[in-house]
């Protein structure tokens, strides 16, 4: 199991709700385009990991989001990190 640091806006229920986190399930990962997020129902948004990034995303996974909408529409993503396993919906 990976050792994971965890940013101050992830780790409470509250701070979550505060900062807009959610959790989103990786969907796909493509070296060329990114990972790809289910941000929504039926919505799908792609994100570049950073070059300095040294961690193999997996289809399954869960990210920590904050999501930027207009009109329930995600227009903006900004990715926090990897969710805690207390935050993970179930399935």
């Amino acid at each position: 199991m990976m050792n994971f640091n965890y940013d101050d806006v992830q780790i409470t229920e509250v701070s979550r709700r505060l900062n807009n986190v959610v959790a989103c399930k990786i969907v796909a990962v493509d070296s060329k385009s990114g990972i790809r997020l289910e941000v929504a129902k039926n919505q799908t948004i792609e994100l570049m990991p950073k070059d300095f990034e040294v961690f193999k995303y997996e289809p399954g996974m869960w990210v920590d989001c904050q999501l930027h909408k207009i009109n329930g529409q995600v227009v903006g993503c900004r990715r926090i990190g990897m969710t805690p396993p207390a935050f993970i919906p179930e399935q």
